[in-house]
Order: C-alpha cells, then structure tokens, then sequence
C-alpha cells in the first residue's frame, strides 16, 4: 500500500500522536471531577444528570443545574463516581456495540447543606470532605479570582450522563452509560436564544443532535478547556480550566448553554 505525504503539523501544534494522549489525559482529569446524579420516584424511571466537584473556601461541593434536584430532598439523590484505574472509553451512546463489563452502584451521601440559585438555575451541595479519601473523586479548587482564559488551548470536553444512554437491566434495575463530548464553542451572533446572556453564558455545539441523540443527563455538567501558553512547553501537560457548567439545551439550534465559571464564582460569594 502506497501512504501519502503525512500531514504537516502546523507550529505550535502538536504531532497527531500526542493529540491522541493529551486528549485522554483530559478526559482522565474531567472525569476524576465530575459524578453521576440520579433521582428516583415510585414506579418511574430515575432521572439523572451530571454534577462537577468543586472546592471553595474548604467547602466541598457538587456543583450541579438546580432543575435536577430541585423537587427530590437529599436523602432520596443517589449519586455515581467513576472506578478507579484507567478510564473506560466505550462508543457514542446508542451505539449497536458492547457496553463495557464495568458496573457501579450508585449510592446515598450525605448533604451537609443544599445552596441554590433559581435565577442560575444552580445548586451546591455540599458533601463531607472525607469523600475525597475514598478514591471516587477529585475535588477542583475554585477561587474569587476564577474566570475564563482565552484563547482556548483546546476543545471543550464534557463528561455526562445521558438519558438515552439507559438499559434495562432487570426489574426495577437500570443502568446509564458515562459519556464524553468534545464540541466547539458556538460564536454568539446578534439574534440571541431565549434566555440567553452573553456575560453570563456560553454556546457549546452539540453535533450528535443531528442524528437524533439529545444531551438530557449533561445538565451539571463541568464543560473544561486546556489553557493555551504563548510557548507550548517541551513537555505537555493539561493546564484545566473550567468555562462554567452546562444548564440547558437548545434544541432548535442544537446548542447547550453553559453558565460561566465567572457565574459559578458569583453564586457561590453567597454561599460562604
């Protein structure tokens, strides 16, 4: 078989190869940050969405869209972390493959207090710190001062979720598979959606809804970036920086709202 001329790497970016791994050693460190939400009702299949752990002010927290969780009390939220070693890479949600071999019980924690913001559509549970020292989660320390960077080194990376990522198990039992997206930043144009504010959001584009896949189970989600540096370093490493948290999709456009990290920090001054 005759190759072609490889594709030259334009400067200051990197080869294809290492592309390959820095792109694995974010979702390594989204996912040690992120956990699953489930909520359950009598007869119902459970809802589920996605939450981000944050520390601020020596507050543990799970950060996630007030909607998920606002008409469950603590002690009926389930909630799931990721196993430890290597992260499982299974194929886009509804695909006809294999599901992986790995299954995690979701379990109760407790709440030490519930912090919500309607108007952002926001909640902060705070949780013990001690769950850090179980090897389930990673906890991303937020300061006053955090804000997005630009430009951005990368992509965003979001680890969610989905809904229609169930399978049914057994009576009673269900299983929701957790999945990456990668997707571009969408450029705000004059004519803005419905509830949109360009101080407080981003437009992250959501291509997979073009074949009919839909992000519910994202809501919580932390949408992260790599900060870019005038000289790439001889050796990468990801520099994280959290844009904010998804909140809502649009469906028309096929667009997923993130509210910014510069909002997360203004909601969370109330708190503590």
């Amino acid at each position: 078989m005759v190759r072609g001329p490889k594709k030259p790497v334009e400067k200051g970016e990197l080869p294809l190869e290492r592309q390959r791994h820095a792109k694995h050693a974010i979702e390594e460190f989204v996912s040690w940050h992120m956990c699953g939400v489930a909520t359950r009702s009598l007869g119902k299949l459970p809802e589920v969405g996605s939450a981000t752990a944050i520390r601020w002010k020596r507050k543990t927290l799970l950060l996630t869209a007030n909607h998920v969780v606002k008409d469950v009390p603590n002690y009926e939220l389930e909630f799931a972390f990721r196993p430890t070693g290597t992260l499982e890479r299974p194929d886009w949600w509804q695909s006809t493959d294999a599901r992986p071999q790995t299954y995690l019980r979701a379990r109760h924690l407790e709440i030490v207090q519930r912090h919500t913001s309607t108007k952002d559509d926001l909640c902060a549970l705070e949780v013990q710190p001690e769950l850090e020292n179980q090897n389930v989660v990673r906890f991303f320390e937020l300061s006053a001062e955090s804000k997005i960077v630009w430009p951005t080194g990368s992509n965003i990376c979001a680890i969610g979720l989905p809904f229609d990522s169930l399978e049914q198990m057994a009576p009673g039992t269900v299983a929701f598979q957790v999945t990456v997206h990668w997707g571009e930043l969408e450029p705000v144009r004059r004519k803005l959606l419905s509830g949109f504010n360009r101080r407080k959001h981003l437009l992250l584009q959501f291509p997979p809804a073009n074949t009919g896949r839909h992000p519910g189970g994202f809501s919580g989600a932390g949408a992260w970036y790599h900060a870019s540096s005038a000289k790439p370093p001889e050796v990468w490493s990801f520099r994280p920086v959290l844009a904010g948290v998804i909140t809502h999709f649009y469906l028309r456009p096929k667009l997923l709202r993130i509210t910014r990290v510069e909002s997360l920090v203004a909601f969370l001054q109330t708190i503590a």
